[in-house]
């Protein structure tokens, strides 16, 4: 659902809406696949897109990039309590803010900030920072993606 997402939010049908459109992926290609996973090549519209799935305990985990591209992206995968909506998104967000911390050597204030269309976007000593992240839950899961320019 999350690479869907990201697809439609980077590469719109034509649609005035984001629906969940599942006919509008095409599998182009398989590169490998063995038992950590599969790689391969999805078409969205007119975009092609580089995938990589595995099973995580009892999850599939996806991950997908425009074809072509080389980006630097971190992808966190990890278990939540399955209680309500604000627990996740709250548990979600505090993971994110702790992996930031300890990994980007900052040491500002770091907070999520949702934009007017709804994105989510890191922000130090609240300036906007350069990354682009992507947070997801459901169920027993929680995660994130931060890709770097």
């Amino acid at each position: 659902m999350e690479c869907q997402r990201e697809c439609l939010q980077n590469h719109p049908p034509k649609a005035s809406k984001n629906v969940f459109l599942p006919k509008q992926f095409e599998f182009l290609e398989d590169h490998f696949s063995n038992e950590n996973g599969i790689t391969g090549r999805i078409k969205f519209g007119e975009s092609c897109f580089d995938f990589k799935s595995k099973i995580e305990r009892d999850c599939i985990h996806t991950t997908a990039i425009p074809s072509g591209h080389s980006i630097k992206y971190v992808s966190e995968i990890f278990p939540i309590v399955p209680t309500n909506y604000q627990t996740q998104r709250a548990g979600v967000r505090t993971s994110l803010i702790n992996w930031f911390s300890e990994n980007m050597d900052s040491t500002q204030p770091i907070e999520v900030r949702k934009d007017e269309l709804g994105i989510p976007n890191v922000y130090e000593s609240g300036v906007k920072s350069a990354c682009f992240l992507s947070l997801a839950h459901h169920g027993g899961y929680g995660g994130f993606a931060i890709t770097f320019e």
